[in-house]
């Protein structure tokens, strides 16, 4: 599922309540129909984290080109996604910069979590 197609599901659900105004069942439909996401911030900070660093430092060129332009960085990533590999570890290292240490207080949870969002 695309993620623009995902975060419409997340932040717009569409969500019937019964004629008769039962709300019971309104927050286990929303669980389910956001594959839980609504109920864990931190899945939802690495939605958004992995959409926001999609094209950090983009070229505008396609991966086969940038690896004929920048060899090094070709090299780096082993000619295999390397705009997204470089987009990854730039946003990374933003990431981890010391005004952030507060966010990484729970790193191990966040990284995999992070992780996990954007394989």
């Amino acid at each position: 599922m695309a993620v623009d197609k995902f975060m419409k599901r997340i932040v717009n659900p569409n969500i019937d309540v019964d004629v008769d105004g039962d709300h019971s069942n309104v927050a286990s439909h929303l669980h389910e129909y956001t594959h839980g996401i609504n109920s864990d911030p931190l899945a939802l900070f690495s939605i958004v984290f992995s959409a926001l660093i999609h094209d950090v430092d983009h070229r505008g060129v396609s991966n086969v080109k940038l690896a004929k332009e920048d060899k090094d960085m070709a090299t780096m990533y082993h000619n295999k996604s390397i705009a997204e590999q470089n987009s990854l570890d730039i946003a990374w290292d933003l990431l981890m910069e010391p005004e952030y240490s507060e966010l990484r207080s729970f790193s191990f949870i966040l990284r995999q979590t992070c992780c996990d969002s954007v394989k």
